[in-house]
């Protein structure tokens, strides 16, 4: 979720907007949030390695790319 847990151990909180906004949907379509927002993190690294493959840049170019891109922590935060 986009909160803390105020009845039990401190957990990560989200500041976007965004996935405020976003966190509506799941109940609305009687989805849990988790898998919801696993399904859009999924679709976020889909639609990055299209546009980087729309790019036409050289194989190893690429393959560079997407691979710190993949080994980065930060890229799935």
């Amino acid at each position: 979720m986009w909160n803390w847990n105020p009845s039990g151990p401190l957990v990560e909180a989200y500041t976007n907007p965004l996935y405020a906004v976003l966190s509506i949907i799941p109940p609305l379509v009687g989805m849990s949030a988790e898998l919801f927002f696993k399904l859009v993190s999924i679709a976020i690294v889909i639609g990055f390695v299209v546009v980087v493959r729309k790019a036409r840049l050289p194989r190893v170019q690429e393959f560079v790319l997407l691979a710190v891109a993949v080994a980065s922590p930060v890229f799935y935060l």
